[in-house]
């Protein structure tokens, strides 16, 4: 049998990452498990963003609870699950920021590292936004990220 062996989180041997051992499919692709893994590091409750592996399954989740926005009728806000999906290919992150013509986020699997990106808010592999219902913010709990060496995301691509 072959021997099984982890490696670096960018995925550049067998595709393993933290990610995917965390969820219990060490070797695949794995922005949809980098999503699930924030959430659960957030203490975010699987009702409010879902366990994932597959992007069209964390699309659909959102969308059967009319949970989900095309690009074309919403600007996206912080907290959002953004999805690209064409051609049967799929990526998705976390949304950061958007100032009205720019979308930030933060993905997992995107150019085999996790980064911050950004894209015009029509981008075209963009198709839209889950949009969780979370908690009205109590003013008591706060968590900083800490994304200071991630990249600009400068010609990358998002499959």
């Amino acid at each position: 049998s072959a021997e099984r062996f982890k490696v670096a989180d960018d995925g550049s041997e067998n595709g393993y990452t933290r990610y995917g051992d965390w969820y219990g499919n060490s070797y695949g692709h794995w922005c949809a498990m980098f999503v699930s893994w924030c959430a659960n590091e957030a203490n975010i409750p699987r009702t409010i963003i879902p366990l994932y592996a597959l992007v069209s399954a964390g699309r659909d989740w959102f969308e059967s609870r009319g949970l989900f926005q095309y690009k074309e009728d919403y600007k996206p806000k912080a907290g959002d699950i953004i999805f690209f999906l064409s051609a049967g290919a799929g990526h998705t992150g976390i949304v950061i920021s958007c100032d009205g013509n720019t979308v930030y986020t933060i993905e997992g699997n995107t150019s085999n590292m996790c980064a911050k990106r950004s894209y015009n808010w029509n981008y075209k592999t963009i198709t839209g936004y889950g949009t969780p219902l979370y908690p009205k913010y109590d003013g008591t709990t706060h968590i900083e990220f800490d994304v200071s060496s991630a990249t600009d995301g400068s010609n990358a691509s998002t499959r």
